[in-house]
């Protein structure tokens, strides 16, 4: 048997490396959302168990007959701006067309930020987040009740990292790639901040093995161990060769007063991230699910760009 499947989002960075996963698998059909096909970096004409279906998002609702022939969903597509019609109603139109006989999996995506200590829903993310924060936010108290509840599955990335010649960078990693030449004055400075990462490509073999396996988790949270900046400025350092003698730690509330004595325009969110400082979550990796990463850590996803 054949599974139809819809990717949402397949030229973004994610969705690249999950298009990989998936592609020429004898078992599933893919269905990409897509508006150009030439943003694909990778070799997608030798993909040939395809279909698009070239439209904004916002205009999923127009796809009924596909929608009701899709046995999974993988809903990776957003706006950073937080734009409804993508990052909230898209999702409420694909649970409303896909036939609840027949879909087995709805796998969204969203990001960790809304999530606080202990995994908790975040109040924060919807009084202080940003356009983006704040529809995740409300995308994912959408589904909560909602009929096909027990088939949804959220998915929350941490700092995602990726990219390389045959795939697109996120906005992380296009940083991390020119790091060799601000690490020279970096390496002498380090923030009382802490976080996670995954790499794109580790995302896309964790939601591959989803599809195919039974899970009870309906919130999973992805994420390679916690580390802190000064941690992760060590090793990119050590990484290019170069020495950390002296470390000048510029602490919460310097930032603060940098922040306000010279009037720095910041946002809501930028200003109780600096104060929250530690996004620390209780994680999945490829490590738990016994699947093989060869970018699971900062020194190996440097040698990957």
């Amino acid at each position: 048997m054949v599974y139809n499947i819809l990717i949402t989002g397949a030229t973004g960075c994610v969705g690249q490396y999950m298009v990989d996963e998936f592609a020429n698998d004898a078992n599933y059909h893919l269905f990409l959302n897509i508006r150009d096909e030439s943003k694909f970096k990778i070799p997608i004409d030798q993909c040939l168990n395809k279909t698009y279906i070239k439209d904004d998002l916002q205009n999923i609702g127009r796809y009924k007959t596909e929608l009701k022939k899709l046995d999974y969903v993988i809903h990776i597509a957003t706006t950073w701006g937080g734009v409804e019609d993508v990052n909230v109603k898209s999702v409420e139109e694909i649970c409303k067309y896909v036939d609840p006989k027949r879909i087995k999996k709805i796998i969204l995506f969203s990001t960790a930020s809304i999530l606080g200590r202990g995994n908790k829903l975040l109040a924060e993310a919807k009084t202080h987040g940003t356009g983006y924060i704040k529809s995740k936010h409300q995308s994912y108290l959408s589904t909560k009740d909602h009929e096909l509840e027990d088939k949804i599955i959220h998915v929350f990335p941490t700092v995602v990292l990726g990219g390389d010649a045959t795939h697109p960078y996120p906005h992380v990693g296009n940083g991390l790639k020119n790091m060799n030449k601000s690490i020279k004055w970096l390496k002498y400075l380090y923030f009382d901040l802490g976080f996670h990462f995954i790499h794109a490509q580790d995302i896309a073999k964790i939601v591959k093995y989803i599809v195919i396996n039974e899970t009870n988790e309906r919130n999973i949270v992805l994420g390679n161990n916690y580390m802190t900046v000064k941690e992760l400025i060590e090793q990119i350092a050590a990484y290019y060769g170069q020495k950390t003698i002296v470390k000048i730690k510029i602490s919460t509330w310097l930032i603060n007063f940098i922040i306000t004595v010279f009037k720095i325009k910041v946002s809501e969110w930028d200003k109780f991230s600096i104060n929250y400082k530690f996004f620390k979550y209780d994680t999945v990796n490829c490590k738990t699910f016994n699947l093989e990463s060869t970018k699971d850590t900062i020194q190996k996803v440097l040698a990957s760009l």
